[in-house]
């Protein structure tokens, strides 16, 4: 008896159930005889956010392809403009964005130095030689020796300001910061308060 109750039950939740579809198809504009048009239906989807990964390496890709790498379009741009597409360059080469091969034409033409001063010349120098890892030991040989364009900044000019600090090794090797006029003035009059004051 308690067997037949239950399949009562179900047969009753059923029947139910089914009421409810055929209600929902027809809102839909589906005919609730034909079983072939209700297969069930995907409400919603989830999406998957992507990572942070995956955002800086399209943000990467992006910066890879709007880079310009003719040699029009770059000899065309201020000097400080190039140093800063120097940056960049080199920033995608080492991960590996961009071919170091046309980095490499565009930086040895001679047109690339044309116009620079000495001050952004010199930067572009330090900047070279500290990525010349990314270089083939050919090209590596090539930046580094008396026939390259940038060597003709390799010393600094008397009397040109730089907006890094001036940094000198002393007799032990270690670097100290070369002090500013407005230090210097600060430490005498430091010092002759606290010799007043001891007077």
């Amino acid at each position: 008896m308690a067997s037949f109750s239950s399949g009562v039950m179900i047969s009753k939740s059923e029947a139910e159930r089914r009421r409810g579809d055929e209600l929902r198809m027809r809102k839909q504009g589906l005919d609730p005889n034909r079983d072939d048009n209700w297969g069930g239906a995907v409400i919603s989807r989830r999406q998957h956010r992507p990572t942070r990964v995956q955002k800086e390496d399209e943000k990467e890709r992006e910066e890879a392809e709007s880079l310009p790498l003719d040699l029009k379009d770059i000899v065309l741009k201020r000097p400080d403009h190039r140093l800063k597409w120097l940056q960049r360059a080199l920033m995608l080469a080492g991960k590996k964005r961009v071919q170091l091969a046309a980095i490499y034409d565009i930086v040895t033409h001679k047109k690339f130095v044309d116009g620079i001063s000495h001050g952004v010349g010199r930067q572009m120098r330090q900047l070279l030689l500290a990525n010349l890892h990314l270089f083939s030991l050919k090209q590596q040989r090539a930046l580094q020796s008396d026939s390259c364009r940038f060597n003709v900044f390799a010393e600094e000019r008397p009397g040109e300001k730089d907006s890094e600090p001036d940094l000198r090794l002393d007799a032990g090797g270690s670097i100290d910061r070369v002090r500013s006029s407005r230090e210097r003035s600060w430490r005498r009059s430091w010092s002759r308060s606290r010799s007043r004051s001891r007077s």
